[in-house]
C-alpha cells in the first residue's frame, strides 16, 4: 500500500473502487493484523471522502429541487445555442 494516489486526487469512481476492494480483502479475512490496519485506515477516509462529496452534490439544488435544475440546464443549453 505504499504506492497509493492521494485521496483528493482520485475520482468518485477510482474512490469508490478502492473502496469496494478494501472492504473485500478485509472480508477475505486473509490479511495480516497490520495490513488489515493499514487497510482499514484508508478505507476510513475514502469513505469520508465520498461522503464529503455526496454532501456537496445533495446540498446542491439539482437534487433538492430537480425540476428547477432541468429547467436552469435546458435555458443554459438555449443559450448556448443561440450563441
Amino acid at each position: 500500500m505504499a504506492d497509493q494516489k492521494k485521496i483528493e486526487d482520485m475520482t468518485f469512481k477510482e474512490a469508490s473502487v478502492e473502496l469496494e476492494q478494501i472492504v473485500r480483502a478485509l472480508e477475505a479475512g486473509d490479511l495480516e493484523l497490520e495490513d488489515s490496519l493499514e487497510r482499514y485506515a484508508r478505507g476510513v477516509e475514502l469513505l469520508k471522502s465520498l461522503r464529503e462529496r455526496l454532501d456537496v452534490v445533495a446540498g446542491s439544488h439539482c437534487l433538492s429541487n430537480p425540476g428547477a435544475f432541468l429547467e436552469e440546464r435546458a435555458a443554459q443549453i438555449n443559450l448556448t445555442e443561440e450563441r
